[in-house]
């Protein structure tokens, strides 16, 4: 298991649980930090406020704003998108 994690724009303080619980899961030797598979998102404001990895071949990302709002953007570049503050009543069809 190969995991790279987006080293740019994060916010460690949100970010450090889930880089923990990948740490643990697939080991410090195949954890590494790179901008370089996320540079498709070119608009710096959909690297902001998600957690953006990769396991393998497949793209995770982890909304941690503020808002039950999806970011388009990221969520199409994405195999697996999460949010913390999810609100299904408000949220369009097309993202659940």
């Amino acid at each position: 298991m190969e995991v790279i994690i987006d080293d740019v724009y994060g916010n460690i303080l949100y970010e450090s649980y889930y880089i923990y619980g990948l740490l643990s899961l697939a080991g410090n030797r195949n954890v590494r930090f790179s901008s370089e598979p996320f540079m498709t998102l070119q608009n710096v404001n959909d690297r902001m406020n998600v957690f953006l990895f990769k396991v393998d071949d497949k793209r995770y990302a982890i909304s941690y704003c503020d808002s039950y709002e999806i970011n388009e953007a990221v969520y199409d570049w994405c195999d697996v998108y999460g949010s913390v503050n999810a609100n299904f009543s408000k949220t369009p069809e097309r993202f659940r």
